[in-house]
């Protein structure tokens, strides 16, 4: 089962590399099948490297809701994410760390 379940995440991974005609595009799991560890991360590695051995699997850097704000800021605010501290800011203000003006 959970072959079946790895093999199928591969095949979408696949379908959308194909239609951004990306080589090397990273390719990361979030959520509840990420939770399972290398028990599923590693059959979806390995059908992801049969079916589109141009991706690359790495582990998520930022849980689901960083990536959300991180798109918002990139194409609707104009921020450029990759500045130093973009990112890691929006981890503090999840857990409430951060300080932000206004």
């Amino acid at each position: 089962m959970l072959d079946e379940a790895a093999c199928a995440l591969a095949r979408l991974a696949a379908t959308v590399a194909g239609q951004l005609d990306a080589d090397g595009l990273p390719v990361a799991l979030t959520g509840g099948v990420a939770r399972m560890g290398e028990l599923f991360t590693g059959r979806f590695r390995r059908a992801l490297e049969h079916l589109v051995p141009q991706c690359v699997y790495q582990p998520a850097k930022y849980s689901p809701v960083v990536g959300a704000a991180l798109c918002v800021l990139s194409e609707s605010a104009g921020v450029d994410i990759t500045a130093p501290g973009v990112a890691e800011n929006l981890m503090k203000e999840k857990m409430g760390e951060a300080h932000v003006d206004g």
